[in-house]
This record gives C-alpha cells, sequence and structure tokens, in this order.
C-alpha cells in the first residue's frame, strides 16, 4: 500500500509532518515577512555557536592561526567560516543590543512627557524623614500585580527621592529599563564597577567605603541572563540592601558580577520623575 492508499488521522498526520498547534502556512521561527522571529534568531546564533564549539572540539581547540600547516586547507576554510559566522552573529547582537537600549531611551522620553508630576516644585514632602526600612514597604504597593514586577529601576529611585525628602512611589511599567543608561538620565550618575566579588562581605566592604548616609542603585546580573535593580544605604555603622520592587531586606548581599551608582550626591533630574508619582491615598 503506498502511502497515499493509507488516510492519516489528524494526529498522525501533524506528528509524520509538522508540529501540532501550528497553523497552516505559518513557518517555525519566522515572521510573515520571512524574518527570523527573537525565538528564530536565538536559534540561529545557538547553531552557530554549536557550529563553532564542535569545530574547535575536532581540532584539539587550535587558533585559527594555527590551522593552515597543520591540517588541511579544506579544514582551515572551515575554521574560518565557522569563525567568521560567529563573530557576525556577535556583530548582529551588538547593533541588537544598541537599538534595544536607543528604544528603552526613547521610551523613557515618552514617560517624561506624560509623568504625573511635572516638576520638583510639585512633588509632595514627606511630613517626617522616614527610614529606608519604612519605605521599601511603600515604594511598590501593589506587587507583584501587574506593571510592578519589571520596575525594578523605578522602585529604587523612588527609594531614593524619598531619601531626599520626597512623597513618592514607583510607577508601573511593563518592561525594564537598562541601569546605566537609566540612572545617567535620572541622576547624572556613572556608574561604578565592582567586578566580580568573592563574597558578599567584599560587596558591603565596598559600599561601606562611600561613607555613612550614603546610598544609591546597585545592580545585580543574574547567572540565567537579565540584571536586577537594588538600593542600598550605609546606616547606623553598616551596609544594608534593600529590594524596592518587592518590599524586602536583602539580608545576604550578592555576590555575582555587579555595578553600583551613588545617588545621594547626585541632584535628580526631571527624568527622575518620569519613574514615580504620587502615592495613593488609604
Amino acid at each position: 500500500m503506498g502511502p497515499y492508499d493509507k488516510p492519516f488521522s489528524p494526529q498522525e498526520y501533524l506528528m509524520h509532518y509538522g508540529v501540532k498547534g501550528m497553523k497552516w502556512g505559518v513557518r517555525r521561527y519566522q515572521n510573515k515577512d520571512g524574518t527570523l522571529t527573537k525565538a528564530g534568531k536565538e536559534r540561529y546564533s545557538q547553531n552557530q555557536q554549536d557550529g563553532v564549539d564542535s569545530f574547535l572540539k575536532s581540532v584539539g581547540s587550535k587558533k585559527v592561526s594555527e590551522l593552515t600547516g597543520s591540517v588541511n586547507e579544506d579544514l582551515a576554510i572551515q575554521a574560518v567560516t565557522y569563525v567568521s559566522a560567529f563573530a557576525a552573529v556577535l556583530a548582529v547582537k551588538a547593533v541588537q543590543n544598541r537599538m534595544l537600549r536607543k528604544g528603552r531611551m526613547k521610551e523613557l522620553d515618552r514617560l517624561n512627557r506624560e509623568k504625573d508630576i511635572k516638576d520638583f516644585d510639585e512633588c509632595p514632602r514627606l511630613p517626617r524623614k522616614m527610614k529606608a526600612e519604612e519605605s521599601v514597604k511603600v515604594t511598590n504597593p501593589d506587587y507583584p500585580d501587574l506593571g510592578t514586577t519589571m520596575n525594578c529601576t523605578f522602585c529604587t529611585t523612588a527609594m531614593a527621592l524619598r531619601e531626599k525628602g520626597y512623597d513618592v512611589q514607583a510607577t508601573k511599567v511593563s518592561d525594564g529599563f537598562f541601569s546605566d543608561d537609566f540612572f545617567k538620565a535620572t541622576f547624572n550618575s556613572p556608574e561604578v564597577k565592582m567586578g566580580r566579588k568573592k563574597s558578599g562581605q567584599a560587596v558591603l566592604d565596598t559600599l561601606s567605603q562611600t561613607g555613612d548616609g550614603s546610598y544609591g542603585n546597585l545592580t545585580v546580573a543574574w547567572k540565567l541572563g537579565g540584571k536586577h535593580s537594588l538600593f542600598w544605604k550605609n546606616e547606623g555603622g553598616r551596609t544594608r540592601i534593600y529590594d524596592g520592587q518587592s518590599g524586602e531586606e536583602i539580608t545576604q548581599s550578592p555576590s555575582k558580577t555587579i555595578t553600583y551608582n551613588r545617588l545621594d550626591n547626585c541632584e535628580p533630574t526631571t527624568y527622575a520623575l518620569a519613574a514615580v508619582e504620587r502615592p495613593k491615598k488609604m
């Protein structure tokens, strides 16, 4: 019996020829115009990296410059092809990163135009000086509702402004911002790289050197990708770290690759007001 003599059930047909759940005429990892989707780009990049890794393993991890003369010419050409492709992928990623950063700053421009509080003169003031451990409880009150899980830089900004006496809370947002670009725009604060610290105590020791009363942003890079903004402050002879987003104090300092900004010695720009709003009346 030929393949067309036996009627396939839809389940069998999908199992043999396609992916269950896909729509006809829609290709995986491609947009309608033929360009790659985000998942497609990641898959393509991973395939390129796998090719490079596999090739280097097959030749004993030799450098490309060492291949000609030590193996045949075809192998050398293959190496150059793989490495060139990998370099091209890195170049594409760099361009994508720049475009993404530019897009996020355009979004900050939009938020700045539409912000709730237009100027610091009209920004509400706290009736009394509040400790950071008090402010962290009211910075992002609706957490973890929609708009309150990607606004960590906004929460850190709200914490910093509350330290300066302003009665504000973080604005909700659907996507995060690059902390280095963000705090340069909102506080004119340069980012300081700590590098990879061997222990959480080493992080605290570095921050403690900025002096009692100093505070700012602490950016932590996760192993699985992405970063998170925290608020740190030197008070009472010790360095304390708060997660303004979740409303908790971090009792164990992170020891991964991190950077920090000082915000106590910087005057906030009006862009900082794009990240905050008047607190809700209870």
